[in-house]
């Protein structure tokens, strides 16, 4: 195949899908018709920790155009292997499993999904998913990563020397020893709040059997990663999966897990022996599927102090704020992130200069253009601005 790459940047790129997408033509997971299709509604827990002690489905499948409600208790057994014995996401830590959803009274979070109701159309599903009565033995929960930082590592001892799918599940490199014997350390913590992706297209899928062959149509960033995980799930081949996803109505990375969706919705479709579509409602975005979790970050910078002109420096300034912009300074080459250690080299051309700041995002160095004293910030302002004018008068008079 001849591929001819053509210079894009600088120049209108025509987006392929862009007139299907503004006129309305593109065609998303939810859109696509198949005959006979029923429509199924996910139920959700009311509790974040415990298990169920019962759950009731006569009155929800008493009423009209109900097909089938599926509990931990009625729905068909299916597999959820362990990693990293198998792996059934690529994007999935290499330790655990998937959540084995309506596979156990077990509630593992708040808004689990605890039932699925598929009825003839979707009101119908809708009204009778508020009919389930559910009674709960709860158990206390845990909302706080400090408290739980103790158990929060894998067993060192089942820590693979290679990683699986490009991700170790931990990773220690250099000598962290080499901290302790730093002369001048930056030893921070950060914090980063859950963030919930919420894009216009909800989840959603349609799912349809023929045989021992699943048609997937799903709103998914990766194909191949759905169909290898249902393919795990449901114990079949994976080129019996076939996932389609013309278009994507927004992600932000929360498509590329499949989560518990298209696994409900084949379930649900080959319980009642016809095409079946769930979609995610709104409220359940927050909850039914993953998001970017809160993050506790340790950054820990170690340096040791060198001598310039026969005089020690006073020492190297980390910019842990990372700042991409430095007024009246200029980059210098860093030859300084000596990887296999945790200290770095100032390059030649910054040992000309009395001070420098690393950055710590890039791992460059940057070399004021002034030396700066280190009594308050007034006196840094004042003497940068004397030390610029000085500088610019240099110039002209040279020229």
């Amino acid at each position: 195949m001849n591929l001819e790459i053509r210079p894009a940047i600088g120049k209108p790129v025509e987006r392929v899908d862009g007139r299907l997408k503004v006129t309305g033509g593109a065609r998303y997971a939810a859109e696509f018709k198949a005959t006979n299709m029923a429509h199924a509604v996910l139920v959700m827990s009311t509790i974040a920790s415990g298990r169920i002690s019962s759950i009731d489905t006569k009155a929800a499948l008493s009423a009209p155009g109900v097909l089938a409600v599926i509990t931990h208790e009625n729905a068909p057994r299916l597999n959820f292997p362990e990693r990293p014995q198998a792996n059934d996401d690529f994007v999935a830590p290499v330790f655990g499993r998937s959540f084995p959803v309506l596979q156990t009274s077990t509630i593992y979070f708040n808004s689990q999904p605890i039932a699925v109701v598929v009825a003839e159309n979707l009101e119908q599903a809708e009204y009778a998913a508020t009919l389930v009565r559910v009674d709960y033995e709860e158990s206390q929960h845990v909302t706080s990563v400090e408290d739980e930082m103790a158990r929060a590592f894998p067993s060192q001892d089942g820590l693979r020397k290679e990683p699986m799918m490009g991700r170790f599940a931990d990773l220690v490199r250099g000598d962290p020893e080499a901290l302790s014997k730093a002369e001048v350390v930056i030893d921070e913590t950060y914090t980063i709040p859950i963030e919930h992706h919420n894009p216009m297209e909800l989840l959603s899928t349609i799912a349809e059997w023929s045989g021992n062959k699943l048609t997937l149509h799903d709103k998914t960033q990766w194909v191949f990663n759905t169909q290898r995980h249902v393919a795990l799930v449901f114990g079949i081949n994976e080129e019996d999966v076939h996932v389609i996803c013309p278009f994507v109505g927004g992600g932000f990375g929360s498509s590329l897990r499949p989560w518990s969706h298209p696994t409900v919705a084949a379930m649900a479709a080959r319980v009642v022996r016809r095409p079946v579509k769930l979609v995610v409602q709104r409220s359940q975005m927050f909850s039914s599927h993953g998001h970017r979790p809160y993050t506790i970050q340790r950054v820990a910078l170690g340096e040791s102090r060198w001598a310039i002109d026969g005089h020690r420096s006073r020492g190297l300034r980390t910019d842990l704020a990372l700042r991409r912009e430095h007024r009246g300074a200029r980059e210098c080459d860093a030859h300084a992130l000596r990887e296999p250690e945790l200290h770095h080299e100032v390059s030649p051309r910054a040992r000309q200069h009395s001070d420098a700041t690393l950055h710590a995002r890039s791992g460059r160095i940057f070399v004021p253009l002034c030396t700066r004293q280190r009594d308050g910030r007034a006196g840094l302002q004042a003497e940068d601005r004397s030390a610029r004018t000085s500088h610019s008068q240099s110039r002209r008079s040279r020229s």
